[in-house]
């Protein structure tokens, strides 16, 4: 038994249809972005995007753990942080159709209240070797970026939608995305396969359960890192075209959503209020609040020079380092009229965590200059102490059923709790215990 071939038999045509398919998959077409397109085209999307479903459920092989793109992005080094990880494993595979040979396999996907990952591996035409370029490794940037338009296909279509149609598109950000996709370091750039990378970060909002499906269209061109210039001027491979839609049920890893605000000296001189504060195995996210053009102008400085030294403390004692997102959503307000004197501005960010960790094992987040040092935590300076991470931030769950460190302390202070008692001359003793 064949189930795709199963399925697809009980897909029919129409001759209008059938015509238009042949053309889309015998022949390179570029949109015209000016012209609404025909009900004909509208429902082969519809079929193509349940068909691309179709074969990736099917096709998909048991692969245990981690891709090792997503293993080198998120620094991932033993097996406890592969564990916290846990993606989704996609497997879909898709050949050119232009015919030159290239084969685009999508192999993971993951994503928090904020951010969107998935993990590719593009294999080019059989004879094209795609070489790391060492000066973009040292200055932190890709080798390879997907063009985000080009002249044969137009630009990179992404399309978040609750079906796999991409009738009823997901509304739940109001503040826009930014996206792309970059090429991960590999460890052998001889055999003609590059590991890929797309993200995708809300700019405002977070995910919901009605967020399905994401599609991907117009890939069709690679470009490579140009040291003198420090940017992608540099074709590497072009000619393909691929269009694919993944489904995102199941990949969003756990998260834990905290109600409350807090104040926190960044760095120990910028001083903003936080709220929304959210945890996850990958990273933290808050939104930060400024109530004057000062702190605006201090945020935006610290915000466009990498933010501000943060980490994570963990119960046995260790560090994990947090860093500040390179794309940020930064906007203010100012009155008019009577309230001219009026002025606010928020940010909301996603701080993305050195390797994956278990939530449950926090003790605390470390704002360098306010509750702690590059040492530790400090809890002797109530003056110049703002932040904590202690269920002051409000989420019953997560404090009395998640967080050990927290269950320890409750437990020991009920151990440590003096109980009285009736003594044998009608006095009270005092036991601890």
């Amino acid at each position: 038994m064949n189930p795709i071939r199963d399925e697809l038999e009980k897909i029919s045509f129409s001759e209008q249809e059938k015509n238009a398919l042949t053309a889309a998959l015998t022949a390179a077409r570029q949109p015209d972005h000016g012209r609404p397109m025909p009900m004909a085209y509208r429902r082969i999307i519809a079929l193509v995007a349940a068909v691309s479903l179709l074969i990736g459920a099917v096709g998909a092989v048991s692969v245990a753990g981690v891709s090792p793109a997503f293993r080198r992005f998120f620094g991932i080094e033993t097996a406890q942080q592969e564990e916290n990880l846990q993606p989704k494993t996609i497997h879909q595979v898709y050949e050119d159709p232009n015919g030159t040979g290239a084969v685009l396999t999508v192999e993971q996907v993951l994503m928090d209240s904020r951010n969107l990952y998935v993990t590719m591996d593009l294999a080019a035409p059989e004879g094209t070797v795609l070489p790391e370029v060492p000066e973009a490794l040292e200055q932190g940037k890709a080798s390879y970026w997907i063009a985000s338009r080009s002249e044969a296909a137009g630009s990179m279509d992404v399309l978040l939608s609750q079906d796999a149609e991409g009738t009823r598109r997901w509304e739940g950000s109001s503040g826009g995305k930014s996206y792309g996709i970059v090429s991960i370091r590999d460890n052998d750039d001889t055999d003609g396969h590059i590991s890929l990378l797309f993200t995708l970060t809300l700019q405002d909002g977070t995910f919901d359960k009605t967020c399905q499906y994401l599609t991907i269209g117009n890939l069709a061109e690679l470009r490579r890192f140009d040291p003198t210039t420090g940017n992608y001027p540099q074709t590497a491979l072009d000619g393909f075209h691929f269009s694919f839609t993944v489904p995102l049920e199941g990949c969003q890893v756990e998260q834990y959503d905290f109600q409350g605000r807090s104040l926190v000296h960044l760095g120990g001189e910028t001083l903003v209020l936080m709220d929304n504060l959210s945890l996850s195995p990958i990273s933290i996210g808050f939104d930060l609040l400024c109530g004057s053009e000062e702190q605006y102008d201090a945020l935006w400085e610290g915000l466009s020079g990498g933010g501000w030294p943060v980490y994570v403390l963990l119960r046995d004692g260790s560090h994990v380092k947090v860093s500040f997102p390179d794309s940020y959503s930064i906007s203010k307000y100012r009155g008019e009229g009577q309230d001219a004197d009026v002025f606010f501005s928020t940010a909301s960010l996603t701080l993305h965590l050195e390797h994956p960790i278990d939530p449950a094992q926090v003790q605390d987040i470390i704002f360098v200059g306010d509750n702690g040092d590059e040492t530790g935590r400090i809890t002797n300076t109530p003056g110049c102490r703002y932040f904590s991470f202690d269920p002051n931030w409000r989420n019953d769950h997560y404090w009395n059923e998640i967080n050990q460190y927290w269950m320890d302390l409750r437990a020991q202070s009920v151990q440590e709790t003096p109980t009285a008692t009736t003594g044998p001359e009608g006095g009270v003793s005092i036991t601890l215990g």
